[in-house]
């Protein structure tokens, strides 16, 4: 079983901690899991049992929301957003299975047109909430990259 493994939308997402070894992976894909958004690195053995299967496998790996975002950080929000529209179920993971996850899910409601009210709801600490926060203030401009710095787009 996952670190921290919890189910915030019923049957169509899930956050953890990172997979470490291919039975962590095995469990995964056990409970349904088939999109994969990784925001810290996963242990050797979980990374050569992801490459033998038919999953989709996206690495965006982010050590902090304060710092600068990997390029097209957005697209990989959208990205997420479209999976859990089509897939059986995302997982989303940073190291330990809390504040990057959670953050991150926060941004899929938002890009999913929910209300600010329930994304923040999933964000405990307030540089995250304020991350949250300055996401949302930039998806009400055109052209402007959410939560990152010019470089990040």
């Amino acid at each position: 079983m996952l670190r921290n493994y919890v189910e915030v939308e019923d049957g169509r997402v899930a956050i953890s901690g990172a997979p470490q070894t291919a039975d962590d992976v095995n469990w995964m894909v056990s409970q349904g899991i088939q999109c994969l958004f990784s925001l810290h690195p996963v242990g050797e053995g979980a990374r050569a049992r992801l490459a033998e299967l038919d999953l989709l496998w996206v690495e965006c790996l982010v050590s902090d929301f304060s710092r600068d975002l990997p390029p097209n950080f957005r697209q990989t929000v959208i990205a997420a957003v479209e999976c859990i529209s089509w897939k059986p179920k995302v997982l989303i993971h940073c190291q330990g299975g809390g504040g990057r996850s959670y953050s991150f899910y926060a941004l899929t409601l938002l890009e999913r047109h929910l209300p600010m009210a329930p994304a923040l709801s999933q964000v405990e600490k307030e540089p995250q909430r304020a991350f949250v926060h300055g996401y949302a203030a930039a998806l009400r401009y055109d052209g402007e990259e959410p939560g990152g710095s010019p470089e990040a787009t």
